[in-house]
């Protein structure tokens, strides 16, 4: 091998083994480079996660109704009005002229005057936890009615010293207290089901409910017949309840409309009415003196389903 050959053999040595080197120091840049962005990621805090605000869903009402409150004293019957002393009238002269009726008779052609309306029975203010758990029945579907029933369960305690007897009183307290919380527990249950809804619920359960208070109405308006003032007072209320927003809302869902009846002021109609006992009342003859089942209507049509069952007087 010439000289010349055997030089750039040696040059081509010297080359490789500087580039050699230079990659040898570029690989230990990296690697250091490498580890300090590992330790920098290690000191690093977790990310935080941030939660979105979820909507507050609405509490499913609870099975069991809040407590009433014990009564209180039972507030005074209301004094009635003194009559007015008699004026004296003096004579005045007569003036002629065409026959005029006396103010004393009334007109043959006006229309009876309705009676006048009773006076319905004083609650206690509305109990912030019973309200909130009507609103939560109302949610429900055909809550409307059921929220109704909790209003006479609210005030049942109350209601029940309207009447004169004390054994129709505590019958008034379990029958409509505890029984009518049962039925609405029953409601809760139900209620999800619309298909087998008005078989489990309606006819077992609200439509012996409005008995219920058709009868104790009964029994409060025969026991302000006798003079009670309290129970004339829970008579109205049961009606309102009844007539006035149970029948209604019954109406509204489809299912039945209510017969207007209020002892001792309706008389016995065959048609609408099926007198089933009678009993002997002074000044009661002919009329209806207890319901003991609701006359029901179709809720569009009018026309009886059920006619109620009642007991007329002799």
């Amino acid at each position: 091998m010439s000289a010349a050959a055997l030089a750039l053999a040696a040059i081509a040595l010297a080359v490789s083994l500087g580039a050699l080197q230079m990659i040898i120091k570029q690989k230990k840049r990296f690697t250091s480079l490498l580890d300090t962005v590992r330790e920098l990621e290690d000191k690093q805090p977790p990310a935080r996660i941030v939660e979105e605000p979820q909507s507050p869903r609405p509490e499913p009402p609870s099975a069991e109704p809040p407590r009433p409150e014990p009564p209180g004293p039972e507030p005074p019957s209301a004094e009635r009005p003194s009559p007015e002393p008699p004026r004296t009238e003096h004579p005045r002269a007569e003036v002629p002229g065409p026959e005029r009726p006396s103010p004393e008779s009334p007109d043959p052609r006006a229309e009876p005057a309705a009676p006048a309306p009773r006076p319905q029975a004083q609650l206690p203010p509305p109990d912030p936890a019973w309200q909130r758990w009507l609103d939560q029945l109302r949610t429900l579907p055909h809550g409307a009615v059921a929220a109704l029933l909790g209003e006479v369960l609210q005030h049942s305690a109350h209601l029940a010293r309207g009447l004169a007897d004390a054994a129709q009183s505590r019958a008034f307290r379990h029958e409509v207290g505890e029984g009518f919380k049962q039925r609405l527990v029953r409601f809760q249950q139900c209620a999800p089901d619309e298909s087998t809804f008005e078989k489990r619920w309606v006819e077992p359960d609200l439509i012996t409910a409005l008995d219920l208070l058709a009868r104790f109405q009964s029994q409060a308006a025969e026991d302000a017949r006798d003079g009670h003032d309290p129970a004339s007072q829970l008579a109205a209320w049961l009606h309102s309840a009844l007539y006035d927003k149970l029948g209604p809302a019954c109406q509204a869902e489809g299912w039945f409309a209510l017969e207007r009846v209020e002892p001792f002021r309706t008389a016995f109609d065959p048609l609408v009415h099926k007198g089933v006992d009678g009993r002997q009342l002074p000044g009661a003859r002919g009329m209806v003196v207890e319901v003991q089942k609701v006359g029901r209507l179709h809720p569009t049509e009018g026309y009886a389903l059920q006619k109620a069952a009642v007991v007329v007087g002799r």
